[in-house]
């Protein structure tokens, strides 16, 4: 066996510098002319500690080789692909659909929007800014408040009305109501 020297990248910065590190090598190949590509901060504290104390470490682990990018190579671009997902949305009766995700968070739309909570029109001012979070699992939705001044209730088929408990999800199984507004959960097919 003999001692080579391989160019370690040290990051993903454009100019940066390398490192070298030393490892075995059958005498009968070639040193390689690609640079050796460490990916997780673990393979790169190893690939240090090799550099530092060369005649007490080998490489024992494969590296994977990387082709330089081209970026005017066809072959070298991916395509984005989006998976076709079920789009369920939230009917306010009387009112506007909002698209909704697997989780969302809602409230009371306003002037100065909280970040990351999905805005619903109330003329009534009876939802809270900061109202609940649906959830989805599987089919099935859940509803949570969040700490709603009016509530939040689950109006089945037949009627009845159960109170959302304040940080509590429980299973949607019919219309909603977020203070005096009515709302639905719909399957965006379901609604065409």
């Amino acid at each position: 066996m003999t001692d080579s020297q391989f160019p370690v990248p040290s990051g993903d910065l454009p100019g940066e510098q390398t490192q070298t590190f030393r490892a075995q090598q059958p005498p009968d190949l070639e040193p390689p002319t690609l640079p050796v590509r460490i990916y997780s901060p673990y393979d790169r504290a190893r690939a240090a500690e090799q550099a530092e104390h060369p005649e007490s470490t080998t490489q024992d682990f494969e590296q994977p080789w990387v082709v330089p990018y081209d970026p005017e190579d066809d072959e070298d671009r991916t395509i984005y692909a989006q998976r076709r997902r079920a789009l369920w949305v939230l009917h306010v009766v009387g009112g506007s659909t909002y698209p909704i995700e697997d989780v969302t968070t809602f409230g009371r739309g306003a002037v100065r929007p909280i970040p990351g909570v999905l805005g619903i029109d109330d003329d009534t001012r009876t939802m809270s800014r900061l109202h609940g979070e649906l959830r989805r699992y599987g089919e099935t939705w859940h509803i949570k408040d969040l700490g709603s001044t009016n509530g939040t209730f689950v109006r089945a088929d037949d009627g009845t009305e159960t109170t959302v408990p304040i940080g509590n999800p429980i299973p949607v199984t019919g219309s909603l109501r977020f203070g005096d507004l009515e709302a639905e959960i719909v399957h965006e097919a379901a609604q065409q």
